[in-house]
């Protein structure tokens, strides 16, 4: 495990039913190797708007308690929530990790997770997806390139793959990537997740194009986490959509362009500028279920790629 400590600020949306399974994944995350450090923006999204959280008790309060430093009641949807992490709030965290309140994370470890966190540097990852033995949860996610791989017939098991699009049930944004993401939300409204899913995938593609960062968003296999499919913002008081609003699934904008060029492409890089507000970001513009590379580790416990070689020829990946 790698010396270095991270700070990690865990964003959940859950229902009452759903906090118990948010106080398991604390203590899983409590009881890892690193040391890194872990608090807890809690958006209680079933209980009554506008008034004091009510009081966490028990094994999950005595859990949970400790490490919140924001919570919210009523009804909201994802960005809603999200639209309450400011830049500001979230300075001095490493990461933002968004978690839906239906994930177990009974097989989960985070020292593997984070193990390519700090070997890959990624702005967008998630853990590979398991289903539950729930029969609506089905495969557990929709996209089949973020289900978690068996092992191969080569005497190998991926380890992490590389990919254009990751989902909004569990993802994790570096911080650095966060007051762009959060610029766009301000514009929104808020009601279906799934542009701001498409935006902040298209923002990771575009800096690869652009030649300001060498990785896509990443899928680590070797640290699942299950979707217990306990029902959807849908069918909750928050009256949450699946349809966009049109207005929503805007392209990028040419402020926001400028954002992120300023943050991340470092003097003298060649980017193209004027052409990053006419990307498409709704549809997604390629099959999201496209892979680029993957590693793997073999069945003596090396790593078959060098996790620090993520050098790659462009013309490959667009």
């Amino acid at each position: 495990t790698s010396s270095e400590k991270l700070k990690v600020l865990i964003s959940i949306a859950a229902s009452r039913r759903m906090l118990e399974l948010a106080a398991a994944t604390m203590r899983r995350l409590q009881a890892s190797n690193a040391g890194d450090e872990f608090k807890l923006a809690l958006f209680r999204y079933d209980e009554a708007p506008g008034q004091e959280p009510p009081e966490l008790e028990g094994d999950v309060g005595a859990t949970l308690n400790p490490h919140i430093v924001f919570q919210s009641t009523g009804p909201s949807c994802h960005v809603h929530q999200w639209r309450q992490l400011t830049p500001d709030f979230v300075k001095g965290y490493d990461y933002v990790w968004s978690i839906d309140g239906d994930i177990d994370s009974l097989l989960f470890s985070w020292d593997i997770f984070r193990h390519y966190l700090l070997e890959l540097r990624p702005l967008l990852a998630q853990a590979a997806c398991l289903a539950s033995q729930n029969k609506s949860a089905k495969k557990g996610t929709e996209w089949r390139h973020l289900r978690m791989k068996p092992p191969g017939n080569n005497r190998s098991v991926p380890a992490v793959w590389e990919v254009f699009f990751v989902e909004m049930m569990y993802p994790i944004f570096s911080t650095r990537i966060w007051p762009v993401l959060y610029q766009h939300m301000l514009s929104l409204s808020g009601y279906a997740p799934f542009p701001m899913e498409r935006m902040w995938n298209r923002v990771v593609w575009n800096l690869v194009e652009q030649n300001c960062t060498d990785l896509l968003g990443i899928v680590v296999n070797l640290a699942p986490l299950k979707h217990r499919n306990f029902g959807g913002y849908t069918r909750s008081p928050s009256h949450c959509t699946k349809i966009s609003p049109y207005n929503d699934c805007r392209k990028i904008n040419q402020s926001e362009v400028d954002v992120i060029a300023a943050t991340f492409c470092p003097p003298g890089t060649k980017t193209d500028k004027k052409s990053w507000p006419d990307r498409q970001v709704c549809p997604f513009p390629t099959d999201p279920n496209r892979l680029q590379r993957t590693w793997h580790i073999d069945y003596d416990g090396h790593e078959a790629i060098p996790l620090i070689d993520i050098s790659r020829q462009r013309s490959r990946l667009l």
